[in-house]
This record gives structure tokens, C-alpha cells and sequence, in this order.
């Protein structure tokens, strides 16, 4: 699956960017499990990802997240990649 969204820094690219795979697994199921970013930007990210459908049996769910906030949200680049601060509602 392809993944793009736009913003106005890296910070809200992120919470964007995890709101978008959450959508997926909250209408979908959809589980992601690998992730190639295509294309970085100050304002845009666009990537895909490879994953399967969540399966009670395969998958027991013992949290789920309810959304994804900006409360405290960072996003660094640091020796050579990238560090992320982010908080999640469960």
C-alpha cells in the first residue's frame, strides 16, 4: 500500500503519516509490518508498506490504539537517521 501526506513540518508529517496506518487497520485490519520510505521532505512524505489483515487467530490484539496526538510529538535527524517522539492514546 502507498502511503502520502503533506504538512507543515516534519512533526506533523509523522502524526499524519501513523494517523494513515491507523485508518487502515481500524477499517481494514490491515497490519503493516515493513516500511519503505520513497520520499522525505520538510512537507511531504510519501512511502509504501507491505503487511496482511489482522486475523484473531494470528493476531490477538491485547491494546489497540484509539488515535495518534501531537501532545509532545519530535522528530530529529541524529547520527546518520532519523530519532521520533510520539505519543499514543490506547
Amino acid at each position: 500500500l502507498r502511503i502520502e501526506v503533506t504538512g507543515s513540518c516534519l512533526e506533523e508529517l509523522l502524526v499524519r503519516w501513523l494517523k494513515e496506518w491507523l485508518y487502515l487497520y481500524d477499517t481494514e485490519g490491515f497490519l503493516v509490518a515493513e516500511v519503505k520510505m520513497l520520499e522525505l521532505s520538510s512537507t511531504r512524505a510519501v512511502g509504501e508498506g507491505r503487511g496482511e489483515v489482522r486475523e484473531d487467530g494470528r493476531h490477538p490484539a491485547i491494546r489497540e490504539i484509539k488515535a495518534i496526538i501531537y501532545h509532545q510529538v519530535h522528530v530529529e535527524q541524529a547520527g546518520g537517521g532519523w530519532r521520533a517522539q510520539v505519543i499514543f492514546d490506547v
